[in-house]
């Protein structure tokens, strides 16, 4: 099933997947289930989609979102926002993992390094 959805800043774009709801009425189906979103090139947040599950027309559980800088989240997600354990793999092959309370990055964060992204030792010598 395809809906589009304009339901503010957090949910707006072409979603397909499943949903609850009555097809004949139309506005009445929601989100459900496994779904894709599609974002409007105009997001304010930059993302370009949204794979995971859904409840009752919100991100809810496991999912990852795509940024249009290749960032990309994998984790939890609570009321539509980043919430719970989840990572954050950014286009320099650099990985930040640990918790996430409504979509800013909390305590035990780590930070991984690509191996040719390392400083060699040369580099580190007064």
């Amino acid at each position: 099933m395809q809906l589009f959805l304009n339901n503010g800043d957090l949910n707006s774009g072409l979603y397909e997947g499943m949903v609850v709801g009555r097809r004949r009425f139309g506005g009445t189906q929601t989100p459900h289930g496994f779904g894709v979103i599609n974002y409007f090139t105009n997001d304010p947040f930059q993302r370009l989609n949204y794979t995971g599950e859904w409840v009752s027309g919100n991100r809810e559980g496991n999912g990852t979102t795509y940024f249009k800088d290749g960032t990309v989240y994998e984790g939890e997600y609570r009321d539509g926002v980043e919430h719970g354990d989840g990572k954050i793999r950014q286009a320099s092959h650099s990985l930040i993992g640990g918790g996430l309370e409504s979509g800013a990055s909390s305590c035990e964060v780590y930070l991984l390094i690509a191996p040719h992204a390392r400083p060699r030792p040369a580099d580190l010598a007064p």
